[in-house]
């Protein structure tokens, strides 16, 4: 499910001119949907993101 709520904020907050740090991201989650992610999560969160995205 976090994968999904960080692709929801990619694609709300980000292009290819506005980038998003990992702790942004991190930051959004918490603001935007009050769950938490440390960055160990989030490294595999984006890694099976992206596998999914380029299967």
């Amino acid at each position: 499910m976090l994968n999904m709520l960080i692709l929801d904020i990619l694609k709300e907050y980000s292009d290819e001119k506005h980038k998003l740090t990992q702790q942004e991201i991190i930051r959004l989650l918490k603001a935007n949907y009050d769950m938490d992610c440390d960055r160990r999560l989030f490294f595999v969160l984006i890694r099976l993101l992206a596998y999914k995205i380029s299967s």
